[in-house]
């Protein structure tokens, strides 16, 4: 007679919601961290920012920060669809036949995440090909001594 270990067993669904709020909570630090990132840099440019706009909006550390919000964003965005995609799919499942996920659907939901990861990512890198970097500038840069708006000829 030996001591049987009572190790609690988490179902798929639990460890799959688990790390889909894992990734929500990701994105969120991700985006936190951009945020810390352009406040200190707002404090610490003050009213000097619209001199070096040009070279803070050309700069890698803007490129950077930009990947990080936009990946921290799709995270969260793709990971809360995919969790109601899951909670709702889980309920229809429970309805239809009282069961649970198997491991194969599990194994598809997951392979669907790694997809929709990899798409925030290259989401979040198209600026930086130098292709694409002007489509996303938001920005304009003009020579002073051309009128903006020269009115109706």
């Amino acid at each position: 007679t030996g001591i049987t270990s009572l190790r609690k067993v988490e179902s798929p669904v639990s460890l799959l919601n688990k790390l889909l709020v894992m990734l929500i909570g990701l994105g969120d630090l991700l985006v936190g961290t951009y945020l810390l990132v352009i406040s200190v840099v707002d404090y610490l440019k003050g009213s000097l920012y619209c001199a070096d706009q040009k070279e803070w909006l050309t700069s890698s550390w803007c490129a950077l920060l930009g990947v990080l919000s936009t990946v921290g964003s799709q995270f969260a965005l793709f990971s809360m669809t995919l969790l109601s995609i899951v909670r709702v799919y889980g309920i229809k499942r429970a309805m239809l036949v009282g069961g649970d996920f198997t491991k194969k659907s599990v194994l598809s939901i997951c392979i669907i995440m790694l997809a929709l990861i990899f798409t925030a990512a290259s989401i979040a890198l198209i600026p930086l090909n130098p292709r694409w970097e002007d489509y996303f500038v938001n920005g304009l840069s003009y020579d002073s001594t051309v009128p903006l708006f020269s009115g109706i000829p």
